[in-house]
């Protein structure tokens, strides 16, 4: 860089500069330099560029946890992995039953950002949260929400803040926990433990209507993995986002990422699809249970009982048969600063708007939770 004040020279091309000169040439016409060049570039690749492996603060964590017996290991632990980790000497206190949380549990011990914690918690998680818990200080909006999951099984979450309370979204006869962050803070595992503090048998239904696209990969993922720790054996997240491989430009458009903000002002996030999204519920435990999706071709599937379930699951309202927008004589005025919706880019037999759904079941071989730690207190 030029010191301050003296004027840059432009930088030209002569007939006498080095571009120009005639450099030695190699068999086949090819110049002395240009191998040279090459070569450099090799030797600097092989130096500082070499592989390495990914080893970040978990790896740390499940390294020192496991005594070195995990290294290199990353990120996704097996079921064997994890019990090496949960009967080691020093991990003695982990329940055999909670075996099959072990992958919820790994996610939710890779949101400390402190290594030494994140080796207690993977060592013996189910004493390490409860030991988080007891210093909780649940907010009154918590504790009235508290009062009503004693008398529901189901919960939909990122419902607004003028939906809280009973209502219909996942069960008929206003059975279902209305929340929003005020009674749920969904990255925050306490919180989830204060919500079904009273639910001694877990949560039979989880339900996410266009919620989770407001979230990133990670959120999501702690979401998943908090719900499969609280769900009771046979229990179902029922998850309702736009759908990313739908054809409509329009509809792509209108739903892309940096759209629509939430009630709390975070944006769509992610445009999902049946290939990114469900990996990670099954990543955490979950079985899949497709209903309603385009897949990369753009093809539409609906599973023939895909509406079984409406009124004991949840009636996802942004779908097929339940949108209104979908009927022929329906005009589509659906706007936002993204764009708007439109029929005359649908291909045919595409409706105007229909969402990639489907049910996350958790096993019900795995009868462990987290939840009713009234009764165990």
């Amino acid at each position: 860089m030029a010191p301050v004040g003296r004027p840059i020279k432009s930088i030209t091309r002569n007939a006498g500069s080095r571009a120009n000169r005639v450099q030695p040439t190699l068999p086949f016409g090819i110049k002395l330099s240009t191998c040279l060049g090459i070569a450099g570039l090799v030797i600097l690749r092989a130096v500082y560029l070499r592989p390495v492996p990914v080893y970040d603060s978990f790896d740390w964590a499940v390294d020192t946890a496991s005594g070195g017996s995990m290294r290199g290991k990353h990120f996704m632990l097996s079921d064997t992995d994890f019990a090496s980790i949960a009967t080691s000497s020093s991990a003695t206190s982990t329940k055999k039953e909670d075996l099959c949380l072990q992958r919820s549990f790994q996610r939710l011990c890779s949101a400390y950002d402190t290594d030494s914690i994140m080796v207690d918690c993977m060592q013996s998680p189910r004493e390490f949260f409860l030991e988080e818990y007891s210093g909780y200080k649940p907010s009154e909006e918590e504790l009235e929400a508290r009062k009503i999951m004693k008398t529901v099984s189901a919960v939909s979450i990122g419902a607004g803040p003028k939906a809280s309370g009973l209502c219909n979204h996942a069960t008929i006869n206003s059975k279902t926990l209305c929340t929003d962050r005020p009674q749920l803070d969904l990255f925050y595992f306490q919180s989830w433990l204060s919500l079904t503090h009273s639910a001694n048998n877990g949560l039979r239904v989880v339900f996410a209507e266009h919620v989770l696209e407001h979230f990133d990969p990670i959120q999501v993922e702690r979401v998943a993995a908090a719900a499969f720790a609280m769900m009771r054996p046979g229990g179902t997240f029922r998850v309702a986002v736009p759908d990313g491989y739908k054809p409509s430009p329009s509809y792509q458009q209108y739903i892309r990422a940096g759209g629509t903000s939430s009630g709390h002002g975070q944006k769509h996030m992610v445009a999902w699809t049946v290939d990114n999204l469900c990996p990670i519920f099954q990543s955490v435990g979950f079985q899949i249970v497709q209903r309603e999706h385009y897949d990369y071709k753009g093809d539409f599937f609906s599973a023939p009982d895909a509406y079984d379930k409406d009124e004991t699951i949840g009636k996802i309202k942004r779908s097929q048969k339940h949108d209104k927008r979908n009927a022929e004589d329906f005009e589509v005025k659906t706007q936002n600063h993204m764009g708007r919706l439109s029929r005359d880019d649908l291909k045919e037999g595409e409706n105007v708007y229909t969402s990639l759904w489907f049910d996350a079941v958790k096993p019900k071989d795995c009868t462990a939770h987290m939840a009713g730690l009234e009764q165990s207190t």
